[in-house]
C-alpha cells in the first residue's frame, strides 16, 4: 500500500506525521558488500546513507491486548529518483510492534523510532520516504532532496501545538 504513494514528484501526504533525518551512514560498506537497497543494476560509486524516522504515536492505530501491551503494525518505504524521474533504489520493510507498558510511556514521550539504510549514487538525489499505518490505514510521505555533499533532517509536517 505504500509503494504508490512514493512515485516521483507526487505531493507530500500527511495523514501520519513523521520526522526523518538522512545521513552518510557513519561507517561505510566494503567494496563488493552487499547492496542496501532491492536495485540489483546499481553499480558503485555509492553512498550508504541511514535514514531514522521517528514516527508520531498518536498517528498509529494500536490494539491493546490484556496483558497490558500494544500491538501495531507500519511499513516504512525508501524509493529514491534521480533529476530525471528514473528509479535508482528503493527499500522497504514492515516493522511489527509489540510494545510492553514500560516501553510504551516512551514512545508516549518521545515517538515510534524506526532505522532504515539504502546505498544511492553520488550525485543529486530525490528520496521519497514513507509510513504506513496497517490498522488505520493511513500514510505520511516526505520527499528529500539529497546532494551527495549534504544530509537533510526534515518533518512530514509542522508539529501541532499541543499534540505530542
Amino acid at each position: 500500500p505504500l509503494r504508490p504513494r512514493l512515485k516521483f514528484a507526487l505531493p507530500d501526504s500527511a495523514q501520519l506525521l513523521y520526522g526523518v533525518r538522512v545521513a552518510p551512514a557513519a561507517q561505510q560498506p566494503a567494496p563488493n558488500a552487499k547492496q542496501a537497497g532491492m536495485n540489483p543494476a546499481l553499480t558503485d560509486p555509492v553512498t550508504r546513507y541511514a535514514v531514522d524516522f521517528m514516527i508520531r504515536w498518536t498517528d498509529v492505530a494500536f490494539d491493546l491486548r490484556p496483558d497490558g501491551t500494544h500491538r501495531g503494525k507500519i511499513q516504512r518505504g525508501l524509493q529514491a529518483y534521480d533529476r530525471d524521474g528514473k528509479a535508482v533504489n528503493w527499500e522497504d520493510g514492515a516493522q511489527e510492534m509489540n510494545v510492553k507498558p514500560d516501553t510504551w510511556a516512551a514512545i508516549q514521550k518521545s515517538g515510534i523510532p524506526a532505522h532504515m539504510e539504502i546505498d544511492l549514487p553520488n550525485e543529486e538525489i530525490y528520496l521519497n520516504t514513507g509510513v504506513y499505518d496497517w490498522g488505520s490505514n493511513k500514510a505520511g510521505t516526505l520527499e528529500i532532496p539529497l546532494s551527495p555533499s549534504h544530509a537533510a533532517t526534515a518533518q512530514s509536517a509542522p508539529p501541532t501545538p499541543g499534540v505530542k
